[in-house]
């Protein structure tokens, strides 16, 4: 105890805990580095639905809901819902099981080098179940670029 007392200055001195005047960012860096790699490796996975090539419009505007109820037809005229194959003869029964409101809004996603007979034909297949808001989906031009 004599040691301590009589070197209590000094030690004092040299462990005193000074107030800092700095943050200590490299926490928050590297929180935000793995936040950007998680957001870089799943933002290509929302992007749902099949793989097709929509034609290009520059005047076209934007979808404005977060989740559209959306059919795409491939070039082959195989008729998806999000990643789910529609058998054309049921499109009528899948409509009306899958929404419930007259007034909804059905995306149509067609591949550009689908001829135009088979969309119409899609249409009318919607029109039948008493859905008339039908928008076609297409690519802008800026965009796409």
């Amino acid at each position: 105890m004599l040691f301590r007392t009589k070197y209590a200055k000094l030690y004092e001195a040299r462990h005193s805990q000074d107030v800092m005047g700095e943050i200590n960012v490299t926490p928050f860096i590297d929180v935000m580095l793995v936040l950007l790699v998680v957001f870089m490796i799943s933002a290509p996975l929302l992007v749902n639905g099949v793989n097709i090539n929509l034609p290009e419009n520059s005047s076209a505007p934007a979808i404005d809901i977060d989740n559209p109820f959306t059919l795409t037809i491939t070039d082959k005229g195989e008729v998806f819902y999000d990643e789910k194959e529609i058998d054309f003869k049921n499109i009528k029964s899948f409509v009306k099981e899958n929404i419930l409101s007259q007034n909804t809004r059905i995306y149509i996603r067609g591949d550009q080098g689908l001829s135009y007979g088979m969309i119409m034909r899609l249409i009318a297949e919607i029109n039948s179940a008493g859905y008339r808001k039908v928008s076609l989906v297409t690519d802008n031009e800026a965009e796409a670029k």
